[in-house]
């Protein structure tokens, strides 16, 4: 999610097929950004990313994020967010002038205040090399139900544009933008599926080979996202996976 190929951004390179399956149009049609917002009470989002050495292993830079939300009812909304970086991936953050390598970011109802605390704690080096004392950073943010609703939101999308919706969990849009490429696409049972293998790609500064998979419940909501690319040029291996699951029980732990 740093860094992630986005497949339409290629498949433009393709040729359309617009001889879609009535039954792909028609799974898409029945997805809805309300109907979506309405069926959610609870998220468990579990993101893995790894950069490795295509030759060697060697592991370059990891980030691990879990997150967790009761939404819905907001007088009992709550969320965890945790993030562990190594390597690469744990850049410098401006908030606490370090590079972070674990972050902790718990919401919850306070219910004397009648308002919203954030609490955000995080652990990190001062140095680029990620060597010496572990340095901690604190603070905490107070917000109204207004701005909780309007954060909550973007658990499904972060943009929106004629209509669209995309940035979040609700992928419906997305599928609908590029069902015209129909060959990448399949159907089982409450699923829909769109999946390239080793699809060749070229930009400014590199070349490789993208494998991806996108899993949609038929709510409109992400279940699943693997994706392996294959950067040819520096001979480095990105790969991440996404696993979310919704109105499961959710243990907060802190």
């Amino acid at each position: 999610m740093k860094k992630c190929f986005l497949l339409s951004s290629l498949l433009l390179l393709t040729s359309c097929n617009y001889n879609i399956p009535q039954e792909f149009i028609d799974f898409i049609d029945s997805c809805s950004l309300i109907e979506a917002k309405t069926y959610v009470d609870t998220v468990l989002v579990d993101y893995q990313s790894q950069i490795v050495d295509t030759n060697s292993d060697e592991i370059y830079g990891s980030l691990n994020i879990v997150f967790r939300c009761s939404i819905n009812d907001f007088a009992n909304y709550r969320s965890e967010l945790e993030e562990v970086f190594t390597g690469e991936s744990a850049i410098f953050d401006s908030e606490s002038s370090l590079y972070v390598t674990y972050t902790l970011v718990t919401t919850k109802y306070d219910a004397e205040e009648d308002n919203y605390i954030r609490d955000i704690y995080k652990e990190g080096y001062k140095d680029s090399d990620l060597e010496g004392e572990i340095s901690t950073f604190t603070t905490s943010y107070t917000y109204s139900i207004y701005q909780i609703q309007e954060q909550a939101e973007s658990i499904f999308y972060s943009s929106s544009s004629l209509g669209n919706y995309s940035g979040g969990l609700y992928y419906a849009d997305y599928f609908r933008q590029n069902l015209r490429y129909v060959d990448y696409f399949s159907l089982e049972e409450d699923k829909m599926i769109m999946q390239v293998d080793n699809y060749p790609y070229v930009s400014d500064d590199e070349e490789g080979y993208l494998s991806e998979e996108i899993v949609m419940n038929d709510k409109g909501l992400v279940d699943y996202i693997s994706q392996s690319v294959r950067n040819m040029t520096e001979d480095r291996d990105s790969k991440l996976s996404l696993v979310a699951s919704y109105n499961e029980e959710v243990t907060f732990e802190h």
